[in-house]
């Protein structure tokens, strides 16, 4: 299942951590071109399991930051 995910909510939040979008990445334990593919439109959405690590590093819940597509 993929999801559409509020880039701009997950940066906000990241700031509000004092994290680069480098460090949301790496919190996550995802790739280093995860959340740049979405900023610059390369990916338009992500898997549910990505949305959810990314809300677990952010301290957030999935529906936070993410939309079923």
């Amino acid at each position: 299942m993929f999801v559409s995910l509020d880039i701009k909510k997950v940066i906000s939040l990241g700031l509000y951590h004092g994290w680069s979008i480098a460090e949301i990445q790496r919190q996550a334990g995802l790739s280093n071109g995860a959340i740049y593919g979405l900023i610059y439109g390369k990916n338009k959405s992500v898997r549910a399991s990505t949305a959810y690590k990314i809300a677990k590093a952010l301290g957030v819940e999935t529906k936070e930051i993410a939309c079923i597509k």
